[in-house]
């Protein structure tokens, strides 16, 4: 088979050929465009990413006669202060240091106390109440 090459035969230079490793124009990646507009997958999370995420998942608890649907970390803040209310003086101090360091401590604002609900805040009342001796 000849090829012929002239004017009217549609004759192409080097540049404009197509073939192996050599695709059509308007199929190559253009300028300024990604091949991949979605990027690279993100890393899995590290601990403490997976650790936030958990902690924000909810879980049912029964609150006097309620149930109540409560996120994780609340409902273990939430039993903390009741192991340390109700459970061994052993426990109190290390709770009321463990609150003063990390939770009143770590900021400059005041806590919002209005985010607590009765139970919530009778318990931390009595708590504090048994930290000062009643003299609150």
């Amino acid at each position: 088979m000849t090829k012929i090459h002239g004017p009217g035969h549609g004759a192409r230079s080097d540049k404009d050929r197509v073939g192996y490793k050599r695709p059509p124009k308007a199929h190559q990646f253009q300028k300024g465009i990604s091949g991949n507009p979605r990027g690279r997958k993100k890393r899995t999370s590290d601990f403490a990413a997976i650790l936030q995420g958990e902690l924000t998942e909810t879980v049912d608890l029964k609150v006097g006669d309620k149930r109540k649907s409560v996120p994780i970390v609340k409902a273990l803040v939430m039993r903390l202060l009741r192991e340390a209310v109700l459970g061994p003086r052993t426990l109190l101090i290390p709770t009321l240091q463990f609150i003063e360091r990390h939770a009143i401590g770590a900021s400059d604002c005041e806590p919002d106390l209005s985010l607590l609900d009765d139970e919530e805040f009778d318990a931390l009342e009595r708590l504090l109440k048994k930290a000062h001796g009643n003299n609150l």
